[in-house]
């Protein structure tokens, strides 16, 4: 997971996966009050290692924000 620090109290954390060719970053984003997670990862393998990494944190989930998927016409 990288991290990178917004300000000093808003710090980004990626998680980025490719597991079995599927790639997909989901993002923590970290704050003082608790943490609010975006996007989600397409494998149970990645999505149970980015819930670890969310409860390793040891702050509330504040929301969960998914965002569309583009699509070519």
């Amino acid at each position: 997971m990288e991290t990178f620090d917004l300000s000093s109290s808003v710090r980004v954390r990626r998680h980025a996966s490719g597991e079995g060719g599927l790639f997909a970053n989901a993002y923590l984003i970290e704050s003082t009050e608790g943490v609010v997670a975006i996007d989600a990862t397409l494998t149970e393998t990645e999505s149970k290692a980015f819930r670890a990494e969310l409860e390793a944190l040891r702050k509330s989930l504040l929301a969960v924000m998914i965002t569309p998927v583009a699509t070519a016409t």
